[in-house]
């Protein structure tokens, strides 16, 4: 299978999803998307993103029918399976959403692939997270033992353990990529950067913390090419570890991305900091070690600071993306 192969992406209306097709598009790659069902703000997110006439199946991939059709009738090489919850609250709501969402339709995947006559091994890519790690001490290697500390963490972990027992048994080759924090046109304001983006294109003052916390971030057009260059590799060689720790830029402080954020807005009056306490589990360093990933050739070459600048510009030029916008839990 080459590059008129299909090439399914699930969550298509999403930010890692609408981004990734954006991707194999431009790559020439024969891409089709799933997603539950018609969404006027999804087709335009595609818009935004240049994506036109796109075809999208809507399904739900927590039943057995819509995953049959997948199999029976799209015929997929590979899965880049990125639809799913990233709600990071710990109430009974939240938990119950993170696993019908994130790791039923693992599941369910998995049990359909098992089941069905494929003469082909299907290529499945997960986007994995780095609050799998959880209370694991930073920088994180891929072989750490995971400490989720969330309901999101632990959703994902379970999804990577269920991806590896599939590995394992042969019914595909599945690959678990662990980003760490994503940022870039089309998310949600659920995210330290949209949400200080978009409080100050609202003309809001933001309170935060003291901001002394480090993390690492990776710009989401640059996640989906990392994504995009493991499956070329995958195809080209079976060498490829089923986890792998995403590419980052450099750690930088919580404090020094806000700051930089109110440079390029202009609004540095619009930010309290320091008014906020930190949460009483708040990790102080917190970051996935990439070494593996780079030592097998997978790097971004993009610099945070410009790629922060593009994200404010898309802001700033589809406010209807985030205007009447209503809060989740």
């Amino acid at each position: 299978m080459g590059k008129s192969s299909n090439l399914l992406v699930t969550g298509a209306y999403g930010f890692l999803g609408s981004n990734t097709i954006s991707i194999l598009l431009k790559k020439g790659y024969k891409v089709l998307g799933v997603d539950l069902k018609y969404n006027e703000k999804g087709e335009k997110l595609l818009r935004s993103l240049g994506i036109k006439d796109f075809k999208i199946f809507f399904l739900n991939l927590k039943k057995l029918d819509s995953l049959d059709y997948i199999f029976n009738t799209i015929r997929p090489e590979a899965i880049f399976h990125l639809a799913g919850a990233s709600i990071r609250k710990d109430n009974e709501k939240s938990f119950k959403l993170n696993f019908e969402s994130n790791v039923l339709p693992i599941f369910r995947l998995i049990e359909v692939i098992s089941k069905s006559s494929l003469n082909y091994k299907p290529i499945i890519f997960y986007p994995g997270s780095q609050m799998e790690y959880g209370l694991a001490k930073a920088p994180w290697k891929e072989t750490y033992y995971c400490k989720p500390l969330n309901s999101y963490g632990l959703s994902k972990l379970i999804c990577t353990e269920l991806l590896s027992w599939a590995r394992r048994k042969g019914i595909a080759n599945t690959y678990v990529i662990r980003f760490p924090l994503i940022f870039g046109p089309g998310q949600k304001p659920e995210m330290f950067v949209p949400e200080l983006i978009i409080s100050i294109l609202k003309n809001n003052n933001f309170q935060m913390t003291k901001g002394e916390q480090k993390r690492s971030f990776i710009y989401v057009k640059d996640a989906c090419k990392i994504l995009l260059n493991i499956y070329e590799k995958a195809k080209e060689c079976n060498k490829i570890p089923m986890i792998l720790n995403s590419p980052s830029y450099n750690p930088i402080s919580i404090r020094e991305v806000a700051l930089n954020i109110c440079q390029i807005l202009e609004a540095k009056s619009k930010l309290n900091i320091g008014a906020l306490s930190y949460r009483k589990d708040e990790k102080m360093n917190a970051w996935p070690d990439s070494f593996l990933a780079e030592s097998l050739g997978f790097k971004i070459n993009s610099n945070f600071y410009s790629k922060l600048k593009e994200t404010v510009s898309w802001y700033k030029k589809n406010k209807w993306f985030f205007l009447n916008e209503k809060k989740r839990i």
